[in-house]
């Protein structure tokens, strides 16, 4: 996904929210997959599909991957009449960045329900995607910090997104900021 796909699939979920169709994270989720399918149907999603890194299972909300590479990681948060907490997800971020060039089995064989032997890889292109839906003054729809959190800016930057939904009452906006590797 290029920086205009992430505003438009960033929209479409902000039209979404608007007509109040999303009031839980669950059904953020569920607005983030529909408009993610349907913008480009050449990439799998996965849903919480577990990574095994240095004994801990981490389940990221949403990963799209291309043939063989995770093309980005995604997590997500909803708390529209509060304060999100998010230092728990930016640190999966830095957990997985710390694994890059490693391969993870992320499909299961329907047939029997176990993991196949086909592996995506974390690259170095690998996009960490945070989305948020909060109150206007919460830290987590703070680009600054958030970037800051993941160390952007610094020598161990990332490819990053922060789709940020602000609610304050009198108004919501939504906003997506792409940030490539430095």
């Amino acid at each position: 996904m290029n920086r205009e796909e992430f505003e438009d699939v960033w929209k479409k979920v902000e039209t979404d929210y608007s007509s109040g169709s999303i009031s839980s994270e669950h059904t953020l989720q569920c607005s983030l997959y529909f408009h993610l399918r349907a913008s480009n149907d050449a990439r799998r999603i996965f849903v919480e599909s577990t990574i095994h890194l240095n004994g801990r299972q981490i389940k990221p909300d949403l990963m799209l991957c291309d043939d063989s590479k995770i093309h980005s990681i995604w997590e997500l948060k909803f708390v529209p009449h509060g304060y999100v907490r998010h230092e728990g997800d930016i640190g999966k971020f830095k957990q997985l960045s710390d694994s890059i060039g490693s391969k993870y089995a992320l499909e299961i064989d329907p047939l029997s329900g176990k993991s196949t032997d086909r592996d995506f890889q974390l690259t170095e292109q690998t996009i960490f995607v945070f989305a948020a839906v909060s109150q206007h003054d919460s830290v987590a729809l703070d680009e600054g910090a958030v970037k800051g959190l993941l160390g952007i800016g610094q020598d161990t930057s990332l490819p990053f997104a922060h789709l940020a939904g602000s609610v304050n009452g009198r108004k919501v906006e939504f906003r997506a900021r792409y940030f490539e590797r430095e």
